[in-house]
């Protein structure tokens, strides 16, 4: 991540706002016309075994997020959210049951091996089907982690969805994005 971001950089510098396939190839199979910069910065970027950069949405601040997928590419799924949820509440339920509570609580989080549950949290829209939660769980917690700043890692989403209502979305301590919900 260190060594892409100033690479990064120069692709924002050069005005490179879509999609771009990084392979490589030798330079002299470019027209001699090309941007010499911006041919070396992909070839660089190639080397780190980058398939492809994209810009997701706008800049909000100074800071950049970014994001790698191990699989070359990903989409949302954000019902592959309440999917998690649901295997979590069945694999949970007798230990939420068996604790003496008013109230039973079940944290989930989604992990970055789930990709399209992840990226769709991260794109911020809460499923809008509520999960289907066996009897006794009251309230579920979801959260993500990656980097809030760069060098330090932390969590980027937190969500929580109470039986009978809608998820909700919350602002992680220390984050500066105001809530939604």
């Amino acid at each position: 991540m260190r060594a892409v971001a100033p690479l990064l950089a120069v692709l924002e510098a050069k005005n490179v706002t879509g999609t771009l396939n990084v392979s490589r190839w030798p330079p002299e199979a470019l027209s001699k016309d090309a941007d010499r910069e911006l041919v070396q910065t992909i070839i660089k970027i190639a080397e780190l075994d980058v398939l492809s950069v994209r810009p997701i949405g706008p800049h909000r601040g100074s800071s950049a997020h970014l994001f790698a997928s191990i699989r070359g590419g990903f989409s949302p799924n954000i019902d592959q959210v309440n999917e998690l949820v649901t295997a979590a509440a069945d694999a949970n339920l007798t230990k939420l049951l068996s604790a003496e509570a008013t109230e039973r609580h079940l944290f989930v989080w989604i992990h970055p091996s789930a990709v399209e549950a992840e990226f769709a949290v991260f794109q911020g829209q809460p499923p809008s089907a509520a999960p289907a939660l066996p009897s006794g769980i009251d309230v579920v917690w979801i959260a993500t982690h990656g980097f809030v700043e760069i060098g330090k890692i932390g969590v980027t989403q937190f969500w929580r969805f109470r039986a009978g209502g809608e998820w909700e979305r919350l602002t992680p301590r220390g984050l500066d994005a105001p809530p939604t919900s």
